[in-house]
């Protein structure tokens, strides 16, 4: 995967520091970190977001600080395997990374390594002002967004959809449930298991005797949603639905009270292991900011931590340790 270059062609001679800093002390670090970050030229994040996604966060980083920005994408596990071979080899590229999903067992090594600077204890003045929701800052990551798990529908077969998810056993949803198998992402194990602990192992019984339709990938069950060979699938993002629908298929999506997401870990390249170690502080103050967090969770079935109001009712975090439960959870759908 080639490293995308987003820059601008003539930056701003004289920007502004960052809105969320304050004024005196505060305003006096902030523009000497901002003139620091633009000595160093530019910073290299990792990320295992959509490419639209990293380039819209590239490119309104740069705006609004002058900074050039560079991305490399992929899955999560490519991202982090890439990461700890650099790390490993004594030459990390990345100055920060946005990952996918937990990220714990990793973080435990590249902290005790060296390899990663805490956030906590990275002088980050947009988790030091004190309005950053505690729920999404972890310590040694934060959470900058959440992907939501939604339910997609297609619109020539179902035209109200369910509200809970409990509907799907409704006799007009036999042999019209699409799922994927979980095995591909312990963020599906996680949806299913916010479910199994909710409702119990009877939800999983009487959803087989709905005689789903299972895929091996999510992108062949979403593309088979599309296509009218079932009528809802789940989990699936709001992101995988819109790209379908681009295509002229007949789909929507409804955010249910009830869900969890993937949620989105930022972390830092220790300063001194870091080629840009000033602009890579700078970067994260300007994702978990109230002004970069509007960038980064402005595409549909995005959430970010200040998104209060339009949270749903009963989101939960993942669970820990759901990625133990995985085979349970394919036996229980029916995939071994």
């Amino acid at each position: 995967m080639a490293i995308r270059r987003r820059t601008l062609l003539s930056a701003p001679l004289a920007l502004a520091a960052p809105a969320l800093l304050a004024k005196g002390t505060a305003a006096q670090s902030a523009d000497a970190l901002l003139a620091a970050a633009r000595a160093e030229g530019e910073v290299m994040f990792y990320t295992a977001l959509v490419e639209t996604h990293a380039r819209l966060i590239a490119d309104a980083f740069t705006k609004a600080t002058g900074v050039k920005a560079q991305f490399y994408r992929n899955s999560t596990a490519p991202v982090m395997q890439r990461y700890a071979a650099e790390a490993d080899s004594g030459a990390i590229i990345a100055d920060a990374v946005l990952s996918a999903g937990d990220v714990s067992a990793f973080m435990a090594e590249a902290t005790s390594k060296g390899w990663v600077d805490r956030l906590d204890q990275s002088d980050l003045q947009a988790l030091k002002a004190g309005d950053f929701p505690k729920a999404f800052d972890k310590g040694d990551v934060a959470v900058a967004t959440v992907q939501l798990w939604v339910l997609g529908y297609n619109t020539d077969k179902v035209k109200t959809p369910p509200t809970e998810w409990t509907d799907l056993l409704k006799p007009e949803f036999k042999g019209q449930v699409i799922i994927n198998d979980p095995s591909n992402s312990d963020a599906y194990v996680e949806f299913w298991t916010l479910l199994r602990d909710k409702f119990g192992d009877s939800f999983f019984e009487k959803l087989a005797a709905q005689s789903p339709r299972r895929y091996g990938l999510s992108a062949q069950a979403i593309q088979g949603l599309g296509a009218g060979e079932g009528a809802v699938m789940l989990p699936v993002t709001a992101a995988q639905v819109l790209g379908v629908k681009a295509g002229g298929a007949p789909l929507a999506y409804t955010t249910l009270g009830l869900t969890t997401g993937i949620e989105i870990p930022l972390f830092k390249t220790a300063a001194k292991r870091a080629k840009h170690p000033n602009a890579a502080r700078l970067f994260c103050n300007w994702v978990l900011s109230p002004e970069g967090s509007k960038v980064v969770n402005q595409l549909p079935g995005s959430l970010g931590p200040y998104d209060k109001q339009t949270m749903p009712a009963q989101y939960e975090p993942p669970r820990a340790g759901a990625a133990g439960r995985k085979d349970a959870t394919r036996k229980l759908l029916g995939f071994s």
